[in-house]
């Protein structure tokens, strides 16, 4: 049986043939992989995003110009409370949460608090101004979202 010598290591033939078979079905999965990452591309920049609650609290947080603390108390000024308000609608729009797991991871309420936050952030909404301000944040926010996502894919291939 022949020998190779590879950087001063000999291997017999049968081994190098199955390297060199192990290499191309890796070479072949690799542009498998590629081919279809860049074949999900389209569908995942498509597909509505999913956000976590952390990133909308963060955001509603830094617009309003309110501690996070202060979303998660159980009373607060006006101001406060809208934007409580905003950060349930918010949440409902992008996350995959349920009502009741949201009013639980903020400040602990129960699902109907949610609703009425819902409700009243609907009523917000109906002025021009905060109808604006709302839109503006939920667009920041899926245009994050997709970034994230196309990068993630960039990432993969």
């Amino acid at each position: 049986m022949a020998l190779y010598e590879h950087d001063g290591v000999e291997l017999h033939a049968i081994a190098v043939q199955c390297l060199c078979a192990e290499l191309r079905d890796y070479a072949a999965d690799a542009a498998r992989l590629e081919r279809e990452i860049v074949a999900l591309r389209p569908a995942v920049v498509a597909q509505k995003p999913r956000i976590a609650l952390s990133q909308i609290t963060d955001v509603v947080c830094a617009r309003f110009k309110v501690s996070a603390d202060e979303i998660m108390a159980k009373h607060g000024r006006q101001h406060v409370c809208d934007a409580r308000n905003i950060l349930f609608w918010l949440a409902g729009e992008l996350t995959s949460l349920s009502r009741s797991q949201i009013g639980r991871k903020i400040g602990g309420r129960d699902h109907s608090s949610v609703c009425a936050g819902i409700a009243r952030a609907d009523g917000l909404r109906r002025n021009p101004d905060w109808l604006r301000r709302s839109d503006n944040l939920r667009t920041a926010l899926l245009a994050e979202a997709r970034v994230r996502a196309v990068n993630m894919i960039e990432l993969a291939a």
